[in-house]
């Protein structure tokens, strides 16, 4: 007998509706689901089901991280990068799931404090004022830059904010991860990739105010002088099928 946990986004009116026939479903095969309005011990669940878009994996995968759930991820969104499946073959990928026919990608996270991120980390000031940020790669000085700010992202944040920003895409298999400047003053800045065993520092060389630590583009943090940034132990384990 398999724990699911269905989380939503109740954003989205058709996932409700949706939820209910999943947790009918695999109760009918004698397994538990549960929901954010039961009780349950995170500690005892198997896979967490999402009914959503990336945000929302963006978001549990945060949550949960220092549990390392399997997560199962039907998309409800626009572009579902990160999903296990689309809303119409959800019965198909279950009955495989419980068949213990898939595979689980390991996702890299970043870390920053007792924080962690899936997609990226990037430090900006508000207003769109430029900073003046040096970084440092296993404290060797690499590079100042003037600009609107970092981007630093894993290869599966490489196609977010770190593409729109002009940096390059990471294979998903690479241990590696991208720094990017955002729309950097002195015009010959370049992303720069680097082994995922790296400690970046990142020092703010002008007023720490007004300056934003965003993870994930969904969490806000206040800046410090001195940013250090590393690759987390944990990873974001997401559901795939052949």
């Amino acid at each position: 007998m398999l724990n699911f946990l269905v989380i939503l986004n109740q954003k989205k009116h058709k996932t409700i509706n949706f939820s209910q026939k999943i947790i009918e479903y695999l109760r009918s095969k004698k397994h538990n689901a549960f929901t954010l309005k039961n009780k349950y011990h995170i500690e005892n669940i198997d896979f967490i089901i999402t009914l959503g878009g990336d945000g929302l994996i963006l978001s549990c995968s945060r949550k949960y991280d220092c549990y390392e759930k399997k997560i199962f991820a039907i998309n409800f969104g626009q572009i579902g990068y990160l999903s296990s499946c689309q809303k119409n073959n959800v019965f198909i990928s279950l009955d495989k799931l419980l068949e213990n026919n898939f595979i689980i990608l390991e996702k890299t996270r970043l870390k920053y404090k007792d924080y962690t991120a899936l997609n990226e980390i990037t430090i900006s000031k508000s207003q769109a004022k430029l900073v003046d940020l040096s970084v440092f790669i296993n404290n060797n000085f690499i590079k100042k830059y003037r600009a609107d700010g970092l981007i630093i992202s894993t290869p599966t944040g490489s196609t977010a904010y770190n593409l729109s920003a002009g940096g390059s895409v990471l294979d998903g298999n690479l241990k590696a991860l991208i720094i990017t400047p955002i729309c950097d003053y002195n015009k010959n800045s370049y992303p720069y990739v680097i082994k995922d065993d790296s400690i970046i520092k990142i020092t703010i060389d002008d007023s720490v105010s007004k300056v934003k630590i965003i993870l994930d583009g969904q969490l806000t943090l206040e800046a410090e002088k001195i940013i250090l940034i590393k690759a987390s132990q944990l990873k974001t384990k997401i559901i795939k099928f052949n």
